[in-house]
This record gives C-alpha cells, sequence and structure tokens, in this order.
C-alpha cells in the first residue's frame, strides 16, 4: 500500500501493526520527513484522482525496491508470489499440464482463472496472446517488460464498473517508469545448487532523455534480453528426488522394453547396448524435457511532449518476440497396445491404428507367425516450438481544459503465433514407409519395405518426414482502439468538492486460429483439432462520482455499460463508502456487480473437434445388454461382445462449437476493512471479501448431454438410420424395442451453466522505522486467509463442499518480509507460507478420500499435502557511484517442498512434477549501471 504521487510521499506507506508496537518498545522512532506537496494521480480502482493513499477499495502497490527484493526476473515470478495469486499457466511447466497454449504465462487471482484477472499495462489493456487455451483467451504476462516496471498496483476486488469485462476477480496495473534520463545497464542471471542448473537470466538497457517540466518533453525507452536454459535428462537428476516418491514408486527410474534397436518376442535385437535377462532396454528418463528453453525480447518506449502549459502529446510503443522450445520424448512402440481410435473431422468418420508386430519372413523374426515388437523410434526427432510475436502502439493527448483533466488515446494491438511440432505417427505416412497395419496377415515387408523405414539402421530425412510429419497452429489476434476520459471537480459540496470521471471506449477484435492441413484430416494418429476465424465490435460508456457526504465520510459511486457485438448491453454498478472516523482509522467497504463477456473462442465461428471414448447410449445399450445376453446363451460370444462395445462402451466424433446465444459471466463481490495506522510509519489494513460468479461459461459432459437428448436443439446429436443400422437387424430393434439409430456425433456447445463462490479475508501491512546507528527497517505482510470455496455441482444441483483445507486451496497464504537499509547496504528476508492440504477434491473426489488414499497403499500422513515454508535472502550493495550489485539466495534453508503424491501419481510412478523438488537452493547475482 502507498501513497501514489509524481513527487515523495509526506509520510511511509503501511504498517504491521503488532511488530511495529514491539519496535516502538524496544525504542525505535519513525523518522519524520520534510513536507512537500503532492499531487493528485490517478490510481488503480479510480479515475478520479485523489491524495489519499487509501481509497474505497484496497490496492496492494508494489515498489521497484520492493521487486527486487523479490529476486524475481520475469513477471510471472513476480505475480505468483503474491498470496493471492493462485495456479494459472506457466510456460515453464506447461508441457506436462496438456495446454494449448504453450510458451505463454497467465495470472489468476482467488482461484478464479487466467480469464478473469484482468492485466492492465498503463492502465490500458494488453494484447491477448494469439493462441487459445481451449477456450481461454488470456495475457501473455511474459511479453511484459520487467525492467521497466516502476511499480505494480494489484486491485483486490473486481473492477468491470470502471475497466469493463474481465475484471471479475480484481486487476493487475503494471505502470513503467516516467521521465527517466540517463543511460542504465542491468543483467541478472540465476542457477541452482541442484545438477539441472535451471538458468535463467535478463539483460535490460534503459535509456532516457528530455525533462517534461524543464525541456518539454522525455523519450524514454527500454530494451530487454531474456534467456532461460534447456534442462532434459531426469536421469542426472534421479538422486536429487524426493526419497520419499520411492516409498510408493518401486518403478521410478526404472529401464523400459521399449529400446532402441527393440525386441522381437522378447529378445534383443542385434546391436542393442544395454541387454537385460535377454531383453534390451533403454533409459525413458534419459533425455525427457524437464523444463523448455526461453528466449524473450521485450522493447517498451514511451515518449512525451509538452504542446502547452496545458497539454502533452503521449505515444508508447511496446514489441515483443518469445520463442519457448520444448523437446518431447522420442516416440515408443509396443505390439501390446491395441488398437487406437480417432476421427477424421473432414468426414466425421472413425479412424483407428493397431499396433502389430513383425510379420513372418521379417529377417528379425525367426519365427512362422506375426512376432511380438517393442521399440524406440530414436530417430523421430521430436519438437515443440512456439513463436509468439506481439505489440501494442498508441497515442494521445492529455492535459486540462476548462478546469478538467482529460485524456484522448488510440492505438492498435495484437499479436502472431506460430505452434510447431512433431510428436506423433501420420496415418497415412506409417502406411507409406511401414506397412498395412490392418491387414489379416501382414505382408512381409511389414517394418521392412524398399525405401521405407528400416529398424535400428539410419533412415533419411524424407522417410523420417513422411512418417513424423510437422504439424501446428497458427495464431493471430487484433484489437484497434479509441479511448477518452475527462474527471475533475463539479461542484463544492459542504463537505468537500464533488468529483467525477467519466469516459468512453470503443474497440474493435479480431482472432483467428488456423491448423495444418493435416490436423483438419486427421491425418496424426489420436489427434483432435480446433480453429477459429472471428472478430466483433465493442464499446463502452463509464461514470464515476465521489461524493462527501461528511467531512469524514466519502460515497463512491460508479457504473459501466458495456455493448458487444451480438450481445445485448451489460450495465456494472458500484456502490463504495470510505469513512475515517480518526486519523488513524478508516473504515471501508463495496458493493459491486462484474462480468466477463464471452470471447470470441465461445461465442463467434470456432471448432473444435475430438474423439470421445467409452460412450454408452442410455437409449441403446440397455437394448444391446439384453440382445448380448441373448447372444451368449447361444454361444454366439464374438457377437455378444461386439454388440456391447458398439452400444455401451463405443467411441463419437466430439465436436464443441461457439453458441451465439451465450450471455455474460457475470458476479457480485463484496468488501469490507478497516485501515489502522497506530503510529506514524505503520499500517495495516484487513479487508474481508467476497465473490460470487454465476452463469460460468463452460461444457456439458456427454453423458448429460445423451440423457437430455429429447431437449436438445435439432442437429446437435446426429444419429443413423434405423434402416441401416450396424447393431440390431429388424427382427431385433422390435424385439427389444430400439426406436432410434445409432450414434454418429454429438455437438455441444459452450454454456453458461455453472457458478463459483469464494470469500477470504486480505491482510496487507507495512510499517518503517529508523533504528539509531543501524539505518531503516521495514516489514512487509501480504496475507490471504481463504474462509470458503465452493463449486455448483449439476448432478447434484447445489453446491459442492466446502474445498478449503482441500487439494489446492490451503487455507493461509502469506509473504512476510523483513528488510533493513543502511547506508550503501540493503538486506531482505522473506518468508513464504502456503497452509498444508489433504489430497481429496471435491465431494466426488473418492479416489483420493481417506480411504481411497488406503486402498493406494497410502497412509493418513501420506494423504496429505503438509504446510511449504520458504525462506529467501537479498543482499545489495551501492558503494561505488552509479553502480549496484545483488545477491539473491532463494530457499536459503535448501528445504524441500512438501510430498504432494496426488500430483505425483502415486498409483503410477512417473517422476515429480513440482521442479522445486529438485531445485534446491537458488542462486541469483545481478548488477546495474547507470552512466549518466
Amino acid at each position: 500500500m502507498t501513497i501514489v504521487s509524481s513527487r515523495r510521499q509526506t509520510r511511509p506507506r503501511s504498517a504491521l501493526a503488532l511488530i511495529s508496537l514491539a519496535c516502538l518498545t524496544l525504542g525505535a522512532q519513525a523518522q519524520d520527513q520534510a513536507p512537500e506537496t503532492l499531487q493528485r494521480v490517478e490510481v488503480t480502482g479510480s479515475h478520479i484522482k485523489r491524495l489519499d493513499s487509501e481509497g474505497t477499495t484496497p490496492v496492494q502497490v508494489l515498489r521497484r525496491e520492493d521487486i527486487a527484493r523479490l529476486g524475481a526476473s520475469t513477471v510471472q515470478q513476480l505475480l505468483s508470489s503474491l498470496a493471492g495469486s493462485t495456479a494459472a499457466l506457466a510456460d515453464n511447466n506447461n508441457y506436462y499440464g496438456n495446454t494449448e497454449a504453450p510458451g505463454a504465462s497467465a495470472v489468476s487471482l482467488r482461484y478464479f482463472g487466467k480469464q478473469s484477472t484482468l492485466v492492465l499495462l498503463n492502465f490500458r489493456r494488453v494484447a491477448a496472446f494469439p493462441l487459445a487455451d481451449f477456450n481461454e483467451i488470456f495475457v501473455n504476462i511474459d511479453a511484459l517488460p520487467m525492467d521497466a516496471i516502476e511499480r505494480v498496483e494489484i486491485l483486490k476486488t473486481g473492477g468491470s464498473a470502471l475497466y469493463g469485462s474481465d475484471a471479475v476477480a480484481g486487476v493487475i496495473n503494471i505502470i513503467t517508469r516516467k521521465d527517466f534520463q540517463g543511460l542504465s545497464l542491468k543483467g541478472n542471471w540465476g542457477q541452482t545448487s541442484s545438477k539441472g542448473r535451471f538458468g535463467d537470466g535478463t539483460l535490460s538497457v534503459g535509456a532516457g532523455v528530455g525533462d517534461l517540466a524543464r525541456d518539454g518533453f522525455n523519450v524514454l525507452s527500454n530494451l530487454e534480453y531474456y534467456k532461460r536454459e534447456l534442462v532434459q535428462g531426469w536421469r542426472h537428476l534421479l538422486d536429487e528426488v524426493n526419497p520419499q516418491y520411492r516409498q510408493v514408486a518401486t518403478g521410478l527410474g526404472a529401464l523400459s522394453a521399449r529400446s532402441y534397436p527393440g525386441n522381437v518376442n522378447g529378445q534383443a535385437v542385434p546391436g542393442c547396448e544395454t541387454i537385460v535377462n535377454k531383453r534390451c532396454m533403454s533409459d525413458p528418463i534419459e533425455g525427457g524435457l524437464i523444463m523448455p528453453s526461453s528466449t524473450r525480447l521485450n522493447w517498451l518506449s514511451t515518449g512525451t511532449l509538452r504542446l502547452n502549459k496545458d497539454v502533452d502529446a503521449f505515444a508508447e510503443l511496446s514489441l515483443s518476440r518469445n520463442q519457448t522450445e520444448y523437446l518431447g520424448d522420442a516416440l515408443t512402440y509396443s505390439s501390446s497396445w491395441g488398437t487406437w481410435t480417432w476421427g477424421d473431422p473432414s468426414t466425421d468418420l472413425p479412424k483407428s491404428f493397431t499396433y502389430r508386430g513383425l510379420p513372418a519372413g521379417h529377417p528379425l523374426n525367426p519365427s512362422n507367425k506375426e512376432a511380438s515388437f517393442q521399440y524406440l523410434f530414436a530417430d523421430s526427432q521430436p519438437f515443440h516450438h512456439v513463436d509468439a510475436k506481439q505489440y501494442r502502439a498508441l497515442g494521445g493527448l492529455r492535459g486540462t481544459w476548462s478546469g478538467y483533466d482529460f485524456e484522448l488515446a488510440a492505438g492498435a494491438l495484437g499479436g502472431h503465433a506460430q505452434r510447431s511440432q512433431r510428436q506423433v505417427f501420420s496415418d497415412k505416412g506409417f502406411v507409406e514407409v511401414i506397412g498395412d497395419y490392418n491387414a489379416a496377415t501382414l505382408d512381409a515387408s511389414f517394418f521392412n519395405k524398399p525405401g521405407g523405414y528400416r529398424i535400428g539402421q539410419l533412415n533419411s530425412p524424407e522417410v523420417l518426414a513422411k512418417l513424423f510429419p510437422t504439424f501446428g497452429y497458427e495464431g493471430q489476434t487484433r484489437q484497434l482502439f479509441v479511448d477518452g476520459r475527462l474527471s475533475g471537480e463539479l461542484t463544492q459540496l459542504p463537505a468537500g468538492p464533488l468529483s467525477f470521471a467519466a469516459g468512453f471506449d470503443v474497440r474493435r477484435d479480431s482472432f483467428t486460429m488456423t491448423p495444418t492441413a493435416n490436423l483438419r484430416t486427421g491425418e496424426l494418429l489420436g489427434s483432435g483439432v480446433s480453429s477459429a476465424d472471428a472478430a466483433r465490435n465493442f464499446g463502452a460508456a463509464f461514470a464515476e462520482l465521489n461524493v462527501p457526504l461528511l467531512k469524514n465520510l466519502n460515497l463512491e459511486l460508479a457504473g459501466r455499460a458495456d455493448k458487444f457485438q451480438h450481445f445485448d448491453a451489460h450495465f456494472s454498478p458500484k456502490v463504495a463508502l470510505r469513512y475515517q472516523p480518526t486519523q488513524q482509522l478508516l473504515l471501508r467497504g463495496t458493493v459491486e456487480t462484474g462480468f466477463r463477456a464471452p470471447n470470441l473462442a465461445e461465442s463467434a465461428d470456432s471448432n473444435k473437434y475430438s474423439w470421445a471414448t467409452g460412450i454408452s447410449d442410455p437409449r441403446r445399450c440397455p437394448a444391446a445388454q439384453e440382445l448380448a445376453d441373448a447372444l451368449e446363451a447361444q454361444g454366439q460370444t464374438q457377437r455378444a461382445d461386439s454388440v456391447r462395445a458398439a452400444e455401451c462402451n463405443t467411441g463419437i466424433p466430439k465436436v464443441t462449437r461457439n453458441n451465439p446465444a451465450l450471455k455474460p459471466e457475470t458476479s457480485l463481490s463484496a468488501t469490507f476493512g478497516l485501515v489502522f495506522e497506530p503510529f506514524r510509519g505503520s499500517r495495516v489494513a484487513l479487508d474481508w471479501w467476497r465473490i460470487q460468479r454465476k452463469g460460468e461459461i463452460g461444457i456439458k459432459g456427454l453423458g448429460d448431454l445423451l440423457n437430455e437428448e429429447g431437449g436438445l436443439e435439432p442437429g446437435l446429436l446426429l444419429r443413423g438410420s434405423l434402416a441401416q443400422d450396424p447393431t440390431f437387424n429388424a427382427q431385433e430393434q422390435a424385439q427389444y424395442g430400439v426406436k432410434v439409430g445409432h450414434l454418429k456425433r454429438v455437438i455441444t456447445q459452450f454454456g453458461n451453466q455453472s457458478r463459483t463462490q469464494t470469500s477470504g479475508l486480505d491482510v496487507l501491512a507495512r510499517s518503517e522505522v529508523a533504528l539509531p546507528q543501524l539505518g531503516r527497517f521495514t516489514l512487509d505482510l501480504d496475507g490471504m486467509v481463504l474462509l470458503s470455496q465452493r463449486y455448483w455441482n449439476l448432478e447434484r444441483k447445489g453446491w459442492g463442499d466446502n474445498l478449503v483445507g482441500r487439494y489446492g486451496y490451503s487455507r493461509l497464504s502469506l509473504g512476510l518480509g523483513a528488510a533493513l537499509q543502511s547506508g550503501d547496504w540493503n538486506n531482505a528476508l522473506r518468508l513464504s507460507y502456503r497452509g498444508g492440504q489433504s489430497l481429496q477434491g471435491d465431494f466426488y473426489d473418492s479416489l483420493w478420500s481417506v480411504e481411497g488414499c488406503a486402498d493406494l497403499k497410502l497412509s493418513a500422513d501420506q494423504c496429505q499435502v503438509k504446510a511449504y515454508q520458504r525462506l529467501d535472502y537479498h543482499l545489495a550493495w551501492s558503494g561505488f557511484k552509479n553502480l549496484e550489485l545483488g545477491l539473491h539466495v532463494g530457499n536459503v534453508l535448501n528445504r524441500r517442498p512438501p510430498v504432494d503424491f496426488k500430483q505425483f501419481g502415486a498409483y503410477w510412478g512417473v517422476v515429480p512434477q513440482n521442479l522445486e523438488d529438485v531445485m534446491g537452493r537458488t542462486f541469483r547475482i545481478s548488477a546495474s549501471y547507470r552512466f549518466f
């Protein structure tokens, strides 16, 4: 919390009351500062400029020096340190998260997801990442320059009444440096104490010329380069893994028979390097991806030109390029895997791939029948590369007119991303270079075609390109905007000035995501496909009033009307009160609504195709069971199995389409809090909050759709003709009451169908005292107590369990920092804490209940994630003119994160996905030099 102004504040910023009182007992005294004139400035949460450091809504502020003490080298690392920040998306681990938007990071507040936290740059929106994560379109915070940040303001409540769509859980406003003069160079590099290194670093150059007040202009430019090393191969890190995981995963690190050059009938193929019990073995974790490499180049330039004493012209340009490389695992093959089924989006027909062995007559098969075969395609050369470019350019005028402050701006923002990978078989290519796997008797040339793929031999790039073709997506976003606002005092009331702000916002959005041709035709084994091509216009008008009811009581009213093309206008109101009975105590409260408009992947032209398996048709499965039982009684076991599989365990194409009839997600939020300043230099803020969101956009499960078939719109569920029924003949249809044809395809649409309810308590505190002969001592506390977290369950038609203390929902999260500025030295400690959790999710999660854990051979102690604690240390020295050196030690005590058997996968045994488990203590060195 802070007083944000263009000049030095007249008093320190916030408080940790109890600790500060203890400091007083020890004789510490806060230093008085000479009073200076403050300018009214805009603070996130209100368009009305003010002097007060605390408004009606809670706003957390991270200053430049606060950010430095965190030791973060990226915006993602910075924002993930917030107590209210909850898991969203990080580009350094989302390869294993099965995201459809790799190469990007996102932020989420209060568990509401990356689409319900609005991210601003200098009070304006940032371009969306050009690839959607299924239906989620979000801001990629990796495209924001770290070193250009002056401060970050976090609005801890909804902001739709001021900022419009997406500001449901809060607003994060990243504010860059202004009026900087000189030339500076800054760099940092960090790595861990483990064998993996996990190195990353940043090099940035900042330059600024002109003093706005003296010269009438200022131009500032910041260029930042970020590099993260690739980390691969769990084998060399296996001894760094917490040994507790071995208690439940005895196969951790075991060798695999899916090897190179393979096994035929359980015997090693000649040329194998590692043979165990006559079988050729490979190390499946030798070269696997642990952390992807990344290179980023972010450039931000701002300029201001004073046209006259009342008006300034301003411009801003930002460009970014992020390249992320995810190295996939080499493809494996086993003839015991049976048949894999998927669909062809171009025909809606099923496709299947059957893993076959080596035929009789193959050089590696000495038997006279098809032999089992296990193999590692060591030459498959898998890769997954994402190249994303984003931009934002704007310009405008700001100043005063007839005593009112105004600002007008126009601009363009957008981005382009290319996602390309090679990871799976081409069905067509497999037949061409290996052979026809559907033949009842394999041809002797299977896996031995002239000019085709040869086992354990050097294969040409042309053959490999046919067998493992490149595929992916191209995404693009664009937005044009014009906005403006006016603010000032309307009149003077007995208790003070009646202040207002009003403005407008007009935009044009477009989003396209285009798959490669081999995805559109279902050529790739097991693949689905997504596409989008949509655009829309929208406009908004907003207004805000600050009404002084009494000298120490203010009423704040705000409202915003947003009109999106094809949707009714949506109005978001806000009512807030600020009451300050004494200089030391402030009471505040808000009630407001929020909303998230359906994005272009949900409401406009988009299509997602996949193949759903294990489907039981409720209108035909009971009849199929009866028929199968009768067939078994007649000895027709094979047909009986076929009938059951066709109607009770089948696969069908599943198409998820946009829904033009969607309505916005809406929310109702309330806060009530107090800010207490026991003495000068100390402040503590406690704010209770509650948010309920309804009409959440999602899709129904196939089971629900099939059960509701009679009430669905025509065309959403396609059935075949009874006259051409593949399961029941005409006599059987009559005998067993079959009146509808077999399932051929189901179309799902996004709908407003769920709700979320959450509440909690935020604690923000700061204390600054001067310690004689030591320097300035600062204590900071950022904490969140989660009181309730519930999700609506469609099947139950009611709320699920309160998930506080369940998996993923800690009751208490906090960061406690202490810093001592003494001459040229700055020392800081920070404790991060997150409360423990059980492994169980909501009421339906029986697998990870206490009983479920027992079935998995986990004890009650293992069926929980214990509390997380981490201590970091930061040291900075500025003993030479214009030079500052820094050292940040993360996880000083070298403590492991708590064991998480659910994330680890106790019942199948894989390497841990929490990389902190093998990182250990981290070190980051930094240096900055200002040339002039």
